[in-house]
């Protein structure tokens, strides 16, 4: 797998079943800041493995 499972579970969260940043947090337990993290870096990564700059927030 190109995602960690920690990344896959918050854009699955946060993309497909569309659960706000907070929400998505609360869902996994983890703070706020670090569900960022884990979506800008899960973003980058796909873009990186797609070579698309058309994947975006």
């Amino acid at each position: 797998d190109q995602l960690s499972a920690e990344q896959r579970a918050a854009v699955a969260l946060h993309y497909y079943q569309d659960l706000s940043v907070e929400d998505t947090a609360k869902a996994l337990r983890i703070p706020v800041d670090t569900m960022k993290s884990r979506l800008k870096t899960a973003l980058r990564r796909l873009r990186d493995l797609t070579g698309s700059e058309e994947i975006s927030a």
